[in-house]
């Protein structure tokens, strides 16, 4: 923690080189009385404990994508890229949405490709995680 040295309004560690949001002053000195906030958890935070916190902000979710859902959505809405969506790979769903406005039959035979690998195939997700 520190404190500006014109207006002694704290400053946290974050906007440490930021101007003073009281006086906009650039000047902090370290707060000689900042205790920094002890954990009430005696349970280390493990890679898992990590994971778990961010999934709430979606970082570092790798959540595991279902092959039948991802084969219903190649078969009803194939020919727009839904599937390549739901499975992360949005350049190719993006170059799926722009083909079907000037050329379904090619989107379409893509689509049908896409279906008999899904089925007979080990497709994965955008992450290389491979559908269950």
């Amino acid at each position: 923690m520190y404190i500006c040295e014109y207006c002694q309004s704290k400053i946290s560690e974050l906007d440490a080189g930021m101007p003073c949001k009281s006086c906009g002053a650039k000047a902090y000195i370290k707060d000689p009385n900042y205790v920094p906030p002890t954990r009430t958890s005696t349970t280390p935070r493990t890679q898992t404990n990590q994971n778990e916190s961010a999934q709430g902000l979606g970082i570092g979710q790798h959540e595991s994508k279902s092959k039948l859902v991802a084969i219903l959505l190649v078969l009803f809405l194939g020919m727009i890229g839904l599937n390549n969506f739901y499975l992360g790979q949005n350049g190719q769903g993006i170059v799926k949405l722009i083909l079907t406005c000037a050329f379904w039959p090619i989107t379409f035979f893509w689509s049908i490709c896409e279906l008999i690998y899904y089925l007979v195939g080990k497709p994965t997700d955008a992450n290389g995680n491979p559908l269950t």
